[in-house]
């Protein structure tokens, strides 16, 4: 190949080259282009970002001249882009010296690690603001800048204060407060719970919240916390443990805990120590347990009435305040120098007076209780001399007791006494119970004394005066006795005499028209007799308490009982030489509310008062008249009067103007049985112009007597009688009684014969007398039921209107009938006693 040929071959390689390189180069360029889109793409876009940054950008040199700032920098400190690109850092950030800015700058050139640093910005109105200032070192071409990036911390510190605050308000509360995490370990141990736990925060933080728990309750302490977790919220009292190992009530409020976007964070519990107000609160309970047994020991000590039942009440009682082995209550009689155990517990078992009386020596000396010391002995095997007592209770198993003496007024009157099986057992809290239910226990057995000794006194004055009213009734039927003595008299004196014609003139009985005068005669005369005798039972008939009241003629009572008193104001009083009169002046008056009995008695005391206030004669008048609901009874004499102070006492019992004439009672009856119906007695009186007793009762006609049976008039058919009487003349006369209405009759002499009659033979009827020898007509009586319940037996017998009086009615007898009885009266005895026979077996 010549040189023109090589050299066209190599520029042909050449030119091939250069169009590769010129490819290449359009490659290059394209790139480069694309790089460059992409560059300025990222500086807009950081341009961009720069712009709406949250914190102000600053572009500076190294002597501080403002070369770019962002739109958050113009904001925050109040001056125009424009305005800031003249102002150097050093007019912006008062805390920053050029010495200083230099120095940064420095060590901000030493190495690649921004620099963070705290400012003071000023505004263009010149307040300023704290500011983090974060620092970076960035080369331009051949020039170094600096791109600071502001924040403002003026938010941070004013919450850090606030928390610093809030942490120092923290430490100044007593309470405890502990926070922890959610898992339970502690993040925040507060100034009370050092003081409250005896922990440092140094010691707890980031430990597990169960270690201040006791053991036991750790568990516990771990579901609390779960329960917060769940709902919230946990409060409640429960023992926490100290550092020292002590325990104490807590009282604790756990609370959840969450972040500002409402997740839970962690747990806060505040606690307070309340073991003081446990302690008081248990002690509070204890006192009102004990007031409360207190009281129930009070009331049994009051609800009862013997001192027996009262000791019973105590050491029942108390054994609930003060737990013992034995208890008991003891009486002194130191007149006697004995004493006696009232009562005592003892294994479970209360008994009254265990034991009778012992001397007091066996108590040992009782000097101390005399004085009104407790007597404790904490141990008795450690006394050096044992008294009987002593000896006793250690024989049963006591070792220790405690004795409070009883002293009502200051008067030793017994003790209450406590015993255990264990030495020194009794506290002094013990020891005070003791004391109060002793102080209770020593007035009401005291007040219980007494009103025994008030119930003796009561009783014997009762006695004295039944006895005097007994000796008042009995002196007032002495009074009449002379009287009735006259009366029975005269009424014996026509049946003797015209018995005596009769018996002496036999031709008197042929004479059939004088015979039957006669006998007529004897019959009034003897019913006068037996009238006599009926005053004695109306003036005998005691009264009752509680007896009820019936409807009572007031002006027909008044008539029966003037002539009752009629031998004391006429026959006496004339046998005297005095007069007398009684006048009446009874207007229609309603029926009273009354015991019959007693108003007739209040009768009678009037009327012999009356006599007694007209020594030299006189009248006395007894008016009736209604007044509206009441009845209206007034006695007035023309005696002697009574004077102010006389009308004043006269009612009250054992008054007398009589003398030894008197016992002062019959007004004072008077005054008590009106009272006991419910009436009013009012006395008006002058010297010398004699005395009115004015009395009102109540009216009776709400009241209606009870319907009466029918009873049939005769008995249609014949009874076989058996007739028991020792008198011979009576038991012929009843036996003709019966024979006249067709009975047939067998008799028999006293009761044992008539039993063995009743037992040997058919009976309808049994009509027996009383008082007979060997076998009495009760005891007949009673022994005839029991062989024929509904056998009827009629008692005949002289104490008929005293036993009806009395109100007494022996056991087996149907129907009591009074001698002297007529043939009239007898049947219709018999006709009732057979009619209710009758009725009694339809009944079965």
């Amino acid at each position: 190949m010549n040189d023109k040929q090589k050299t066209k071959a190599q520029l042909i390689d050449e030119l091939a080259e250069l169009r590769q390189r010129v490819a290449e180069l359009e490659a290059l360029d394209a790139e480069r282009k694309q790089v460059e889109e992409v560059h300025r793409e990222s500086e807009h876009g950081i341009q961009r970002l720069i712009e709406h940054a949250a914190d102000a950008f600053f572009l500076h040199d190294l002597e501080g001249r403002i070369l770019d700032v962002n739109q958050r920098a113009c904001d925050s400190l109040g001056y125009t882009r424009e305005e800031l690109l003249k102002l150097s850092m050093l007019d912006i950030d008062t805390a920053l010296s050029r010495e200083v800015m230099l120095a940064e700058m420095k060590r901000q050139a030493s190495g690649d690690t921004p620099v963070t640093g705290q400012g003071m910005y000023r505004r263009k109105d010149g307040t300023t603001f704290p500011v983090e200032v974060r620092g970076s070192l960035i080369e331009s071409g051949e020039r170094q800048l600096i791109l600071a990036l502001a924040r403002s911390v003026t938010r941070r510190m004013e919450t850090t204060e606030q928390v610093n605050f809030q942490a120092q308000l923290l430490d100044c509360v007593r309470e405890s407060i502990v926070s922890t995490d959610l898992e339970g370990e502690v993040i925040y141990w507060g100034k009370g719970a050092e003081a409250l736990y005896g922990y440092s925060a140094e010691e707890v933080m980031g430990k597990p919240i169960t270690f201040i728990a006791e053991p036991k309750h750790e568990a516990v302490e771990q579901q609390r916390r779960r329960q917060v977790r769940e709902t919230g919220l946990w409060s409640g009292q429960y023992m926490q443990k100290r550092k020292d190992g002590s325990s104490f009530w807590a009282d604790t409020v756990i609370s959840l805990v969450k972040d500002e976007n409402g997740q839970p964070c962690g747990l806060v519990g505040i606690d307070r120590d309340i073991t003081e107000r446990k302690q008081a609160e248990e002690e509070l309970r204890r006192y009102t347990e004990r007031l409360r047994i207190l009281r129930e020991i009070d009331q049994g000590i009051l609800a009862a009435q013997s001192p027996e039942e009262i000791a019973q009440s105590a050491v029942n009682h108390i054994r609930h305040l003060v737990p013992c082995l034995r208890s008991s209550v003891t009486l002194f009689d130191f007149e006697a120098n004995r004493f006696t155990v009232l009562a005592a517990h003892f294994s479970g078992e209360t008994r009254l007076k265990a034991v009778g009386e012992m001397p007091l020596e066996n108590l040992g000396n009782i000097d101390d209780l005399q004085h009104g010391k407790v007597r404790l002995v904490e141990d008795i095997q450690n006394r050096t001399q044992m008294s009987s007592n002593e000896q006793m209770l250690l024989a049963k198993g006591i070792r220790s007791y405690v004795t409070v003496p009883l002293m009502p007024e200051g008067h030793l009157i017994g003790t209450l006494n406590l015993g255990l099986d264990a030495p020194g057992a009794f506290s002094g809290e013990q020891i005070e119970i003791v004391q109060e239910v002793a102080n209770s226990l020593a007035v009401a057995l005291q007040n219980a004394r007494l009103y025994e000794q008030v119930q003796r006194h009561a009783e014997e004055l009762e006695r004295t005066q039944k006895h005097i009213i007994q000796q008042e009734r009995l002196h007032a039927l002495g009074q009449m006795a002379s009287g009735i003595t006259h009366d029975f008299n005269n009424a014996l004196s026509p049946i003797l005499g015209f018995c005596e014609l009769l018996l002496m003139s036999p031709k008197n009985l042929g004479d059939k028209e004088k015979a039957t005068r006669y006998l007529q005669m004897m019959s009034t005369a003897a019913k006068d007799a037996a009238t006599v005798v009926r005053r004695l039972r109306e003036f005998y008939r005691p009264r009752e308490i509680d007896e009820i009241l019936h409807p009572v003629n007031l002006n027909r009572l008044i008539e029966s009982a003037i002539p009752l008193t009629q031998p004391r104001w006429q026959d006496q009083a004339q046998g005297n030489g005095i007069t007398i009169q009684i006048k009446t002046e009874l207007q229609e008056v309603p029926q009273i509310s009354a015991n019959e009995t007693e108003i007739r008695e209040v009768l009678t005391n009037l009327i012999f008062n009356a006599v007694d206030a007209m020594p030299i004669g006189g009248t006395i008048t007894i008016r009736t008249r209604s007044d509206g609901q009441h009845v209206l009874l007034e006695v007035s004499d023309t005696g002697t009067g009574m004077t102010d102070e006389v009308r004043q006492r006269c009612l009250e019992p054992f008054f007398s103007t009589k003398g030894g004439r008197g016992t002062g009672l019959g007004l004072s009856m008077v005054f008590g049985i009106i009272q006991r119906h419910k009436g009013a007695i009012d006395i008006e009186s002058e010297p010398g112009h004699g005395t009115t007793f004015r009395i009102r009762l109540r009216s009776g006609e709400r009241y209606q007597a009870a319907p009466i049976g029918r009873t049939p008039e005769s008995i249609s058919r014949s009874l076989h009688v058996l007739l028991v009487e020792d008198k011979t003349t009576v038991s012929q006369m009843v036996t003709e009684y019966l024979i006249i209405d067709g009975h047939t009759v067998e008799t028999a002499i006293n009761g044992r014969m008539g039993l063995e009659k009743f037992h040997a033979g058919q009976f309808d009827l049994v009509v027996t007398d009383r008082a007979m020898p060997d076998m009495n007509g009760d005891q007949l009586a009673g022994f005839i039921k029991q062989i024929a319940p509904n056998k009827p037996v009629i008692m005949l017998t002289g104490f008929g209107d005293f036993m009806q009086a009395a109100g007494e009615h022996p056991a087996g007898v149907d129907v009591i009938v009074s001698k002297p009885v007529t043939l009239s009266a007898f049947r219709q005895a018999l006709v009732k006693v057979m009619a209710d026979s009758t009725e009694q077996c339809v009944a079965e």
